[in-house]
């Protein structure tokens, strides 16, 4: 863990939002409950503290985690994340079983592509292939263009234990930005980090 990158996610770029393309993507965010997690203003990427909230993680069976970071406990199940993100918990909650397939994002209309850059980036990013879509990104994509509701704690929660269990691929640490939510919560003295950006 401590060589490997930290991802650290996006948030919306005000100057944009009200494009076609990103006011599809923002109803979609809103209709599900998260937009107040990707407008600015921009929180900052605690790299040191991200790093050690993974390298100390422990798997729980439940699907949840438990961790140390700066000393303080750190404990996350779906209830307590989505209080923690302010967002629901309820809807699809597992990505598992989902293969990966090689589609590559080009075959995807427009629209799509977007979403699949914001699932790709954000909600269960990853470093390998990220311009070939997953059957995980098809999976997430449909649901929210059905407008089906997701949960994304349990989503979160479930990518977390991914990349700690999954052999076969790198993956670099994902959440970074998500994580400030979570250390803002449990008061974990952090340092000063360095600033987030949008595109």
């Amino acid at each position: 863990m401590e060589q490997q990158r930290v991802l650290n996610g996006r948030v919306f770029d005000p100057d944009i939002l009200t494009t076609f393309g990103m006011a599809n993507l923002v109803d979609v965010v809103t209709i599900q409950g998260w937009n107040q997690l990707f407008e600015p203003p921009v929180l900052y990427l605690h790299e040191p503290e991200v790093r050690e909230f993974f390298y100390k993680m422990e798997l729980l069976k439940g699907g949840g985690i438990t961790t140390i970071v700066r000393n303080v406990q750190i404990h996350l199940d779906e209830e307590t994340l989505g209080i923690i993100l302010g967002v629901p918990v309820a809807g699809v909650r597992t990505i598992e079983g989902c293969k990966p397939t090689g589609l590559p994002k080009k075959f995807l209309k427009g629209e799509y592509q977007l979403m699949f850059e914001f699932i790709n980036k954000v909600v269960v990013p990853r470093t390998e292939k990220r311009t070939v879509v997953s059957a995980v990104d098809l999976f997430l994509v449909e649901k929210h263009d059905e407008l089906e509701q997701i949960n994304l704690p349990a989503i979160m929660l479930e990518h977390m234990h991914r990349v700690m269990t999954w052999k076969n691929a790198k993956h670099d640490i994902p959440y970074g930005y998500l994580l400030n939510f979570v250390f803002n919560h449990f008061e974990v003295p952090v340092g000063k980090g360095v600033p987030g950006t949008t595109k």
